[in-house]
């Protein structure tokens, strides 16, 4: 039997690795585990902080975590974008039957088309700016709206009923161009116009000077003299009228001789 001191006892508790029946310890509650620590194995255990985890690689036994920080807060919704350019390069992510893969978006704009083109109840978009319409589509219907254009309209058949339709109904009103658009006027002047489409021309509106040469006939000279059953125009007080040449050739015959002589040559 010995006596030994009290830091001896000591020097024997805090050999660590030296004492191998040291299994168990209660709750610890304090302290730190230094960097000298090598590893910590608790089983089925949860390891629970409320602080910050700082580590080197996450691993969940058979695979590592390679992903950033900052990569995985884009996808938990972060609210700020940059921009970029799209590329047949990129990637997205697609949750492929509850496996996440990235897919180059080549692989998305080939999906893209063969749906747009399936698309057979495609019934309403928003505002199209841009693109073109081929000449394999059928048919637009607009409704009540209205088509604009500043280019060249080429058309088959136009309806007219339905193009130049006026607003205003009122009776004998028809559409004027005024090198902006089509105006409707009332017709004014020397002519009116009935809601039959008749056109009258008001009394002595014809003046000569808007007559050509043989305007009034429309016919070449005689070749031969006339008969009394033709017609002769003559102004009567202003007022052209026609007369058969009987009533002429009377009315000279009771003239002087000089004029029925002259009269009786110009007639044949």
């Amino acid at each position: 039997m010995k006596q030994i001191t009290v830091t001896d006892l000591q020097s024997f508790t805090n050999a660590g690795s030296s004492n191998p029946n040291l299994t168990s310890v209660g709750a610890l509650n304090a302290g730190s585990i230094t960097s000298g620590f090598s590893s910590i194995d608790v089983g089925s255990g949860a390891i629970t902080t409320t602080g910050t985890l700082t580590y080197g690689t996450l691993n969940d036994g058979s695979t590592a975590l390679t992903t950033t920080i900052a990569e995985l807060n884009i996808v938990d919704g972060g609210t700020s974008a940059s921009s970029t350019t799209i590329v047949d390069a990129d990637r997205v992510i697609v949750n492929d039957n509850g496996t996440m893969k990235q897919v180059p978006v080549t692989d998305l704009a080939a999906y893209f088309d063969d749906e747009i083109t399936a698309m057979g109840n495609l019934v309403e978009t928003g505002a199209l700016n841009a693109g073109s319409i081929t000449s394999g589509f059928g048919t637009i219907d607009i409704g009540s709206s209205a088509f604009t254009t500043t280019g060249t309209g080429t058309v088959g058949t136009l309806v007219a009923s339905s193009l130049f339709k006026m607003p205003d109904v009122t009776s004998t009103k028809f559409l004027v161009a005024d090198g902006t658009s089509y105006q409707e006027v009332n017709m004014s002047g020397d002519a009116t116009l009935a809601n039959t489409g008749a056109l009258t021309i008001a009394a002595n509106a014809v003046e000569g000077s808007m007559l050509n040469n043989n305007v009034i006939s429309g016919q070449t000279a005689l070749a031969s003299g006339v008969a009394d059953t033709d017609e002769l125009l003559i102004s009567d007080g202003g007022t052209l009228k026609r007369i058969d040449v009987s009533v002429l050739r009377t009315a000279v015959g009771d003239a002087s001789t000089d004029d029925a002589t002259a009269l009786a040559i110009a007639l044949g």
